[in-house]
């Protein structure tokens, strides 16, 4: 269930996961983990998603600005129209001239906006260039993380997703005493990135992940069930 907290109630459940030691870890300190712990969980999953725009496109103009709300674009539409993702060493490689190329070029140019490429996290570009302008760009994607610089600023969170940010908290703040205590929270940092992994299935698809969590390493360990015969016996 999905629930809306204060940075708060946020800290005095870190705290609930630390003892209540607030002599040891200062509530200054907290609040910079819980926030570093919600960036870490946004990157890794793309938790929260924000829609931009529309955006006006402007005469010949290729490459545009996203605004500070999104800080990874996901999905891009043209007039309502999805446009196909490509990256720009693909577009500066296969079509040296993409740059120059508008809706009304002609030939085998088309007549609207096909293809959008990001440049670095805060541009994007069109393929080809609108040569009408007033055209509406729409996008969806991962939102700016939101973190909380006041004790009333508030997150919109599930309760599977709150414990999983509680772990790395945790396991943050035993940096700070180290040695056996750091290293027994090990097993809630890989829950952590084992819940992460539940979300975003590009990352169980990596190797290095896999060969760190030791994902592939269990499964050469369970043996395989062979398939039965199937038919009359």
């Amino acid at each position: 269930a999905y629930q809306q907290l204060t940075r708060a109630q946020v800290r005095t459940l870190a705290y609930e996961r630390l003892d209540n030691n607030t002599r040891f870890w200062r509530t200054d300190e907290v609040n910079r983990l819980i926030n570093e712990a919600l960036r870490t969980w946004n990157a890794l999953t793309g938790y929260w998603k924000v829609r931009v725009g529309p955006i006006a496109t402007v005469v010949d103009q290729v490459f545009y600005s996203l605004p500070g709300t999104m800080t990874n674009p996901m999905v891009a539409q043209w007039n309502g129209k999805s446009l196909q993702f490509a990256s720009l060493f693909s577009m500066d490689y296969s079509r040296r001239a993409w740059q120059s190329e508008t809706t009304t070029s002609g030939g085998e140019v088309p007549d609207e906006p096909k293809i959008w490429c990001p440049v670095g996290l805060t541009q994007f570009g069109i393929w080809p260039a609108d040569a009408v302008a007033g055209n509406s760009l729409l996008f969806d994607g991962v939102a700016t993380t939101p973190v909380m610089s006041a004790d009333g600023n508030f997150i919109d969170i599930g309760s599977d997703e709150l414990q999983s940010i509680l772990d790395y908290v945790q396991h943050l703040a035993a940096f700070k005493e180290g040695g056996k205590e750091h290293e027994n929270t090990g097993l809630l940092f890989k829950n952590f990135l084992r819940a992460a992994a539940d979300r975003n299935g590009q990352l169980l698809a990596h190797s290095r992940f896999r060969a760190w969590m030791g994902l592939d390493k269990r499964e050469q360990q369970v043996p395989i069930r062979r398939r039965e015969g199937v038919g009359a016996r």
